[in-house]
């Protein structure tokens, strides 16, 4: 194990207890109640394991243009973590046609905001980044007030061009001091916010860099030590 892996193990014995995971393509049954991950993999936890369920083929081949998602392997990425020793959080939203982007917002940060680290995917309804730009504003509106914690937010995306999704992040949360001077990150006094792709054979570009879900615990923790 090399030294940077040994830090990033005692991060997280030290500091990360909990991530929540925001997709809407988690492929859990249509529900947008937080579920909690308790600390036995998925794949025993007949709870759990009951949620999720494979896409049906149809959907997946001529998906409504409103409707099209980037599938997350909720079993790949859950699993890693508990590898790590870590609680993760599932929230699979559903968002009403008249349900605006802050009032979304208010409900995602209330089940994510002791998260440690989070998971977000990008696109969360409509080819749309209004909600997730407005999760983050909201998480971050939140920590102010309760006077600043560390925070690590992996945008993790099949939406191609990562820096000018970060660029685009960056102007909406104009009001704070960020700096966004290094490749897909944005960066503040205790907040690292990540870009990755989703490691999928179907892109129709080539993506800025791609993860498997197996291996993002590794880049967040990686963000992560970057604030200790």
């Amino acid at each position: 194990m090399t030294s940077f892996s040994t830090l990033c193990h005692e991060v997280v014995k030290e500091y990360v207890q909990t991530v929540m995971i925001i997709d809407d393509g988690a492929g859990l049954n249509n529900e947008s109640t937080p579920i909690i991950i308790p600390d036995t993999p998925l794949t025993s936890n007949p709870l759990i394991a009951g949620y999720i369920h494979a896409t049906p083929s149809e959907r997946i081949r001529s998906p409504e243009p409103s409707k099209i998602f980037h599938q997350l392997d909720t079993l790949s990425l859950t699993n890693a973590f508990f590898e790590e020793g870590i609680v993760a959080g599932i929230y699979q939203p559903k968002i009403e046609d008249t349900q605006q982007p802050e009032e979304f917002a208010s409900k995602a940060k209330s089940a994510c905001e002791k998260a440690d680290i989070i998971i977000l995917d990008w696109i969360l309804k409509d080819r749309s980044s209004d909600y997730s730009k407005a999760t983050v504003k909201e998480i971050l509106q939140s920590d102010y007030r309760g006077g600043g914690r560390i925070r690590a937010i992996m945008i993790y995306t099949g939406e191609s061009d990562l820096n000018a999704l970060r660029d685009e992040l960056c102007d909406y949360l104009g009001e704070y001091e960020l700096n966004r001077d290094i490749n897909f990150e944005i960066r503040a006094k205790n907040l690292i916010i990540s870009f990755y792709n989703k490691n999928h054979d179907n892109y129709s570009f080539s993506p800025d860099r791609a993860v498997k879900e197996a291996d993002v615990p590794q880049e967040a923790l990686k963000s992560f030590a970057i604030l200790v």
